[in-house]
């Protein structure tokens, strides 16, 4: 994309969890050179918080070619220890 600066970005997953990967890569074509992925779609806060697809997060990571890290769901050492065996992030 031939931008002369590092770019970041940072997503939630979408409903439709193929689309998810569509957008991750249209993201990566733009240039981004590092990816977030939040583990619930936008609906998915306050009152409504489910639980993270670390799942979804992995896929994200494997149909992409830059880094990603994985965000959300994280409270606890543990659960920063599931979520790198969960995601490979």
């Amino acid at each position: 994309a031939g931008l002369d600066v590092p770019l970041t970005v940072k997503i939630r997953l979408l409903p439709d969890r193929e689309a998810t990967i569509d957008y991750a890569q249209r993201i990566v074509l733009a240039g981004a050179s590092v990816l977030t992925v939040h583990g619930r779609n936008k609906d998915e806060k306050a009152q409504r918080v489910g639980s993270v697809d670390w799942a979804m997060i992995k896929r994200v990571r494997e149909a992409i070619g830059i880094p990603l890290i994985a965000n959300g769901g994280i409270s606890s050492p543990e659960d920063i220890e599931q979520c790198l065996l969960d995601t490979g992030a």
